[in-house]
Order: C-alpha cells, then structure tokens, then sequence
C-alpha cells in the first residue's frame, strides 16, 4: 500500500510503498490515543504511525 509521510529531513511529505508484517512491524495497543501504534523499518528508517488519522512520521 503507498503511504504518504512526513519526512523532516526533507521538510516534505513523500509518499512510499509501505507493506506491514509481523517481521518488520513493532506493534502496540491504539487505546492510547496520545500513543505510537506501529513502528516499521523501511529502508533503514523508521516510519512511526500514530493511532487516528495523522501523517506517519518518517525518521
């Protein structure tokens, strides 16, 4: 699926194609909604997807 993030270093959004699995995907409870809800390795960064409907942070 293409994901579009924000990447910091960049100071733009950029979109990448994002496939998330048990073996790259860290995930945790989206009760919190102040909270991380998946982390990813992509491309020896990390994308980080907070719960709702916010950009995913690419660092």
């Amino acid at each position: 699926m293409e994901k579009t993030t924000c990447n910091p270093d960049k100071g733009r959004l950029v979109s990448h194609e994002v496939q998330y699995t048990p073996a790259n995907t860290i995930w945790f409870e989206e009760d919190d909604p102040e909270g991380v809800y998946p982390i990813r390795d992509i491309h020896g960064a990390l994308l980080i997807r907070e719960p709702g409907y916010r950009t995913p942070l690419l660092i």
